[in-house]
């Protein structure tokens, strides 16, 4: 039977749902946020009347319910966004917080503050924080440092009356020029030397350069394990470092376990470039006796001390690689005779060629005359060693120079297969030349040098003096131009003068 009218299609649609459950969906009552669609009941005769009021009922409530968690939301959704406000008004004030702090920090960046380090003044600009002495001696004192600029921890080295002895005032020149042209991962970089307060007042010399954690020197005499792949990475180093050096026809000379430096992730840096040297014509006047430490000395420098090549440093990585092994100094002398002799007493007395090519005849007599020496095996010396490590330290530590490897040689070797890379080895891209050494350098002229040097690290304060210098040359050039306008008028007066003579001279012999 059909429905006759839309009351009836109403009640008859419903009717049908009912049938279908006679309750209604568990989901209505949920919390959710979905609509909840209000379906229209109506009463019948056939339909319980409590029950239809009950279903009703439960319909409100589903309704009321909704409301109330829409309104709980937005509540929820009003509060979030109050509270993001709140957070993003306080990332405002911190904001201008340290926009005030840097201000202040850039404002008073060249301000000097003074601290006194094993009780000498110790004066920096507030750019840098002290941290603490990490080293002092007679080289000078060295403090740890906090750069506020660019938040990098810096070594502050401070050399006192750095000009008092000429000597160690040269050495001081020399390291600078190279490690400012130097640029190579295995070698220390100078980020600045302070600019003193006046060049009249420029007395102590302040160089800062990168933090390392430690020296190899600590490591080895460290109860801490070195392994194969530890010395392997740390030789590697020291060749791949010396080979830009020597590139740039530069002589390390004083190579050692304090000279190198080490940081947590085992990256290795040469320093201490005071005692280099230029190897060529020019500069062969230079090469002084005292060189390397005498531990780490090669046997031309203490026979013929004034002839020797690139070799000498190999010879002193020779000597360290010999020391990661065995974890002491492998030639111990106390003086430079018994450092020969202890030489010979594990590489052997060299053979009769050997002693033909060293340069002083008095040096090969000397050797003559040394009772004859078989040589250690350095197996026998470092039984746990890499076979591979061995072969290397053997060509490393030979007599004669000529047959000692050479740094490129040293990279290619198989010890290094697993690191070498010829295209990751840069050379230096110039040669130097240290004119300098040639010069007979005074207190003033020491001073100059190096507050010349001083200067590429402060641009500004070089352009101000590029300006000065230019004010001064057009004052010059103006006094010249003044002083030829003189000159010229003079002249000029002169001739008026003797046309005025002559003039007088021809009436007067008119008149006679």
């Amino acid at each position: 039977m059909e429905p006759q009218n839309s009351f009836e299609t109403d009640f008859f649609v419903t009717q049908m749902e009912l049938d279908k459950s006679a309750t209604l969906p568990s989901s209505m009552f949920n919390a959710s946020t979905e609509s909840i669609p209000i379906q229209f009941l109506s009463s019948s005769s056939g339909m319980d009347q409590q029950q239809f009021e009950l279903q009703q009922q439960q319909l409100q409530q589903a309704v009321l319910l909704q409301q109330q968690q829409q309104q709980l939301q937005q509540l929820q959704q009003q509060q979030q966004q109050q509270v993001q406000q709140v957070q993003q008004q306080q990332q405002q004030k911190v904001q201008q917080v340290q926009q005030i702090q840097q201000q202040h920090q850039i404002q008073n960046i060249h301000e000097n503050a003074t601290y006194f380090v094993y009780g000498s003044k110790f004066t920096v600009p507030k750019r840098y924080q002290m941290v603490k002495c990490i080293g002092h001696g007679a080289y000078g004192i060295v403090c740890s440092a906090k750069d506020n600029l660019t938040g990098e921890k810096v070594a502050i080295k401070k050399i006192s009356r750095a000009f008092d002895n000429l000597k160690d005032t040269k050495r001081t020149l020399r390291e600078i020029h190279l490690l400012r042209h130097f640029k190579h991962e295995n070698l220390i970089s100078i980020k600045d030397i302070l600019k003193p307060t006046s060049k009249e007042d420029f007395e102590d010399v302040y160089i800062v350069s990168e933090l390392m954690d430690t020296d190899l020197h600590q490591i080895i005499t460290s109860p801490q394990e070195l392994t194969d792949d530890h010395c392997q990475y740390f030789v590697y180093q020291m060749l791949r470092g010396l080979k830009h050096i020597h590139s740039a026809n530069v002589l390390h000379r004083d190579l050692k376990p304090s000279n190198l430096l080490i940081n947590e992730d085992c990256l290795l840096k040469i320093c201490d470039l005071g005692l280099a040297r230029v190897e060529d014509a020019q500069h062969k006047g230079f090469m002084t006796e005292y060189v390397a430490t005498r531990w780490y000395r090669a046997p031309e420098v203490i026979l013929t001390w004034n002839q020797y090549t690139k070799a000498i440093d190999i010879w002193s990585v020779g000597c360290i690689f010999a020391e990661l092994l065995g974890r002491k100094p492998l030639f111990q002398g106390k003086d430079y005779l018994h450092q020969i002799y202890q030489t010979m007493d594990i590489i052997g007395t060299p053979s009769d060629e050997d002693i033909n090519n060293i340069a002083s005849n008095k040096a090969q007599q000397f050797i003559r005359s040394m009772e004859p020496k078989p040589k250690i095996p350095f197996s026998t010396l470092f039984p746990k060693a890499n076979p591979l490590a061995l072969d290397l330290l053997d060509k490393m530590l030979q007599f004669d120079p000529a047959k000692r490897i050479t740094v490129e040689q040293g990279l290619a070797h198989p010890y290094f297969a697993s690191l070498h890379d010829p295209q990751d080895e840069p050379i230096c891209l110039h040669k130097f030349n240290l004119n300098f050494e040639t010069w007979e350098l005074n207190k003033e002229l020491l001073k100059e040098l190096i507050y010349n040097e001083m200067l590429n690290y402060h641009p500004e304060e070089l352009e101000q003096q590029q300006q000065q210098q230019q004010q001064q040359q057009s004052n010059t050039i103006s006094t010249d131009l003044f002083q030829l306008l003189q000159q010229q008028q003079r002249q000029l007066h002169q001739q008026q003068q003797q046309q005025q003579q002559q003039q007088q001279q021809q009436q007067q012999q008119q008149q006679q």
